[in-house]
């Protein structure tokens, strides 16, 4: 839910986020009714989170392909 609240919180009109289940798509909903816009030091903290695992482009092949 730390990326969907991430996501909300950047310059978006609309955010589609994957679900497989009703159970995804209800925590989803609630996500979305609780969300409060991230400062600007949790989205700091959220990129420095996971700045390695991005680091090498392996999670955005089209940007790649």
């Amino acid at each position: 839910m730390q990326a969907i609240s991430y996501a909300l919180s950047m310059p978006i009109h609309t955010l589609v986020s994957g679900m497989d289940s009703v159970e995804v798509l209800k925590e989803n909903i609630e996500t979305a009714r609780k969300w409060k816009p991230l400062t600007e030091e949790e989205r700091k903290q959220m990129l420095r989170k996971v700045a390695r695992q991005s680091e090498d482009g392996n999670l955005e092949h089209y940007k790649t392909g």
